[in-house]
């Protein structure tokens, strides 16, 4: 299964000490899982779990996982969500962000 597949990468990844490939790896599997149809609840979850350490290690998978919580949030109805708060203020809605990702 692809789903399984991709999480090897981000296992070994971390394993070799690349958290940056691990990162985005992990946000290409939130995706892939997302077009799966796995349920929302589960890969909100999933990705604020791991927002923060990657907010750390990895400001270009905490961007693509910020959009993919941007969007589930958007499907799910939560308006209380904010995962732009991890960028300290830098980064503050998708304009800010497509702004920082243009310049």
């Amino acid at each position: 299964e692809s789903s399984n597949h991709i999480q090897d990468i981000e296992d070994m990844s971390f394993k070799f000490g690349d958290p940056e490939e691990a990162y985005m790896a992990q946000c290409m599997r939130v995706r892939f899982l997302f077009f799966r149809g796995e349920r929302l609840s589960i890969l909100s979850h999933t990705v604020d779990t791991n927002l923060q350490s990657m907010a750390r290690f990895s400001i270009r998978s905490a961007t693509f996982s910020v959009l993919n919580k941007e969007m589930i949030d958007s499907l799910t109805g939560d308006k209380s969500s904010n995962p732009y708060a991890i960028f300290n203020g830098k980064i503050c809605n998708k304009q800010t962000l497509l702004a920082d990702a243009q310049s």
